[in-house]
């Protein structure tokens, strides 16, 4: 299974829009428009906008003028959920089955005096979450 079709599905993307891919473009300067405009994308368009940014079938000029669009207008909670699904299904997923408590992860980015994770990890293994810590330098 594809890394984005595990979000595709969970969102409800449906297939329809996916027959014929090649055939299919998406239509960024619509989008931009759109999003300059305060208008919400829905769980499909963005589903096939980052999956043609990430195959490369955009070009980042356009998707640098998408997301001046979205710094101006801000994104509904709605895109946001989507956004966060398609990132978070978009990798390779750790399973832990032996663990009967939820389990999650804090990335990093990095950057000097970045001390979230320092923080957060504890305050979520005091509420039973297991936080794995995983890490190394080409992490970030």
């Amino acid at each position: 299974m594809a890394r984005g079709d595990r979000s595709e599905r969970r969102l409800g993307i449906t297939n329809s829009n996916r027959q014929n891919k090649e055939a299919t473009r998406v239509q960024v300067p619509a989008l931009i428009e759109r999003k300059r405009n305060g208008e919400a994308l829905s769980v499909d368009e963005w589903g096939e906008l980052i999956s043609a940014y990430t195959g490369g079938r955009i070009p980042d000029y356009q998707m640098a003028a998408f997301l001046m669009a979205i710094w101006f207008r801000g994104l509904t909670e709605g895109e946001l959920l989507t956004l966060t699904a398609l990132m978070r299904d978009s990798g390779d997923q750790l399973r832990f089955p032996d663990l009967s408590v939820p389990v999650i992860d804090k990335h990093s980015t990095g950057g000097v005096g970045d001390k979230t994770s320092l923080i957060l990890a504890p305050m979520a293994a005091s509420c039973g979450i297991a936080v794995p810590m995983i890490s190394g330098r080409g992490l970030g």
